[in-house]
């Protein structure tokens, strides 16, 4: 797509205005959670419990507006493109996001001749998120956090995802995603270290271990967000381009890339959006595709990922805060392979209350007062498949007793986030709290209902009749689980097994529709080294490599964060791997 720079400046103002630059103007990388507990109305105002809304994980999560493009499969002919002339490197990235810039950086300082390309200009340059989720980093020793056993953090990775991920890139990612963070930010220095911070770090109960039932997570991610997120990456490419003798392109939009007759993989078109010229950049050892997700583009999200399609079904037309999937088409076009589905996005399957805790549940029941699954299954992410219950409403059950349950909760994305918060709550949910009556008190964005019996607190969240029967029911039923120390109903570990004290409290969410993602994680399959593998015979095609939210094998499931920042740790990760590989050749 052809823009001025005159046309993107005065775009980008008018998004300013408007308040979506930060969801429009994107590199690759994680988006942002919300901040604050999430919110949910509370169901005692008009219809049933499952009439209510929220705008936390139970509905609809934020998107900007998709595209249409119906014939993304078709090539453009590079023939058709009149160029105005020619840049030669030997490795050439496209998309300069945090993969991108990990990738540039790492084969420059390994000595090849780099040109970078970012369809952004540098005075606009975003990413989004600025939580790194790696293990064992020299940052993190620093901290004082503990390594993790990397053959541990596998297998816990392939337990999540069926064993399905990449094996080679989760071992890559599980014994080199510190190296690649403390590389990657070298370039800031050490007054911008000094910036860093962790997370999930300060305030651990000591009852808290990284293991609840069969799963571990793993506090101690590391934030970039005070340094700047988008800092950090745009240092490390103005370091390989200072230091190191890379060259930049902003402001400039891949088209096609270009093959030879062997098939390989030798350079792109690319367009300059200041002069409107398209120019072909060759590159002699490979090309690297960094240009983020296709959360953006509705035809290749209800073709790609099916999954949440048919999780949300009266959604049409679904998109999310990213790219449009030029990466992925590029790599399309040159005949690479999608990796093999299903495919996932960073949420629309999952279906979690958000609420006091997040995503962290404590005793959850249906609309009809049911409880339906093991709470405390894994992390958030995969935690919510059971909650896949599009036509119900979702409710959070807690005692005054909560702190022996929640301090032994899951890390990660839409898990507690910081456990200094357990004794601020411990003021609020206590057992001298007062009977809220059915209007219920505001937690942040979150309607909470006490009262001292279950009967009237089922009443207040919206319960009636056989419904607030089985909810009273419920409640009594896990009472006794607990008491006997075993879930005999959903195996939830004894750990986190403990009767709700009264007074009791409750949180309740509607379940919105909508496929809904932050962004898309599905990519193309790669070997152990991002090469991209081709179409049906899955050999390796030469010179071309697929990086951050364009390389799968990742998240072959769903997301999954037993650290917050996983993505965009994988992006890094990935970047630096493919950097490593081609600075090697």
């Amino acid at each position: 797509m052809k823009l001025s720079r005159r046309a993107f400046i005065e775009g980008a103002a008018s998004l300013a205005a408007a308040g979506l630059l930060g969801s429009q103007v994107l590199a690759d990388g994680e988006a942002p959670a919300a901040e604050g507990p999430g919110s949910a109305e509370g169901p005692g105002g008009e219809g049933d419990p499952g009439s209510a809304e929220g705008s936390g994980g139970g509905g609809p999560m934020m998107q900007s507006a998709g595209i249409e493009d119906p014939n993304w499969r078709e090539a453009p002919n590079p023939d058709d493109f009149e160029i105005a002339g020619e840049y030669d490197c030997d490795v050439l990235v496209l998309g300069c996001g945090y993969a991108g810039s990990a990738c540039m950086r790492k084969a420059a300082v390994m000595g090849k001749k780099v040109i970078g390309v970012d369809q952004q200009f540098e005075e606009f340059y975003n990413v989004f998120g600025g939580d790194v989720g790696i293990i064992n980093s020299q940052v993190q020793k620093g901290f004082g956090i503990p390594e993790v056993d990397p053959v541990e953090y596998m297998n816990n990775w392939q337990m999540c995802c069926a064993n399905r991920a990449e094996p080679d890139l989760l071992k890559y990612f599980a014994y080199h995603s510190g190296e690649a963070f403390d590389f990657y930010v070298e370039p800031i220095g050490e007054e911008g270290r000094a910036k860093l911070q962790p997370l999930t770090w300060e305030g651990i109960p000591e009852e808290w271990n990284s293991q609840l039932g069969a799963f571990h997570t793993y506090p101690g991610a590391i934030s970039i967000k005070i340094y700047g997120s988008s800092q950090v990456p745009l240092d490390n490419i103005h370091d390989a381009c200072d230091n190191y003798g890379a060259q930049m392109l902003w402001g400039h939009v891949a088209e096609v890339l270009l093959k030879d007759e062997e098939g390989r993989v030798t350079g792109a078109i690319v367009c300059n959006q200041d002069d409107d010229c398209y120019y072909k950049i060759n590159a002699s050892v490979g090309v690297v595709v960094g240009c983020g997700d296709f959360s953006a583009n509705t035809t290749m999200f209800k073709e790609l990922i099916p999954e949440i399609m048919e999780s949300n079904p009266n959604t049409e037309s679904p998109s999310g805060n990213g790219r449009t999937g030029m990466g992925q088409k590029l790599c399309y076009w040159a005949g690479g392979a999608f990796e093999i589905g299903p495919r996932a996005g960073m949420g629309g399957v999952s279906g979690n209350p958000m609420g006091v805790w997040q995503g962290t549940h404590i005793l959850l029941l249906d609309k009809d007062g049911y409880r339906f699954c093991n709470e405390a299954f894994a992390h958030n992410f995969v935690a919510g498949i059971p909650a896949q219950r599009r036509e119900s409403g979702l409710c959070s059950v807690w005692g005054s007793n909560f702190r022996d349950t929640v301090a032994r909760m899951p890390v990660g994305h839409l898990n507690l986030g910081d456990f200094t918060q357990l004794e601020k709550d411990a003021a609020i949910f206590n057992a001298d709290a007062e009977d809220s009556g059915p209007d219920g008190f505001t937690y942040g964005r979150t309607t909470v209902y006490c009262a001292h019996d279950l009967a009237t607190l089922a009443s207040y969240c919206g319960y009636e009749g056989e419904a607030a029967e089985q909810f009273v029911a419920s409640v009594e039923r896990y009472n006794e689980l607990a008491a006997a120390g075993v879930d005999a109903d959903y195996g939830k570990p004894s750990e986190v097994l403990f009767p709700i004290e009264p007074p009791y409290f409750a949180a309740y969410s509607g379940m919105g529709g909508g496929a809904g993602v932050l962004v898309t994680l599905a990519g193309m399959f790669t070997d152990r080294n991002c090469q991209v593998r081709a179409q049906k015979t899955f050999k390796p095609i030469p010179g071309l490599f697929a990086i951050g939210n364009c390389c799968g094998g990742r998240f072959p499931l769903q997301y999954t964060s037993p650290i917050n920042g996983v993505s965009i740790a994988w992006a890094i990760t990935s970047g630096y791997q493919a950097g490593e590989y081609l600075g090697s050749l």
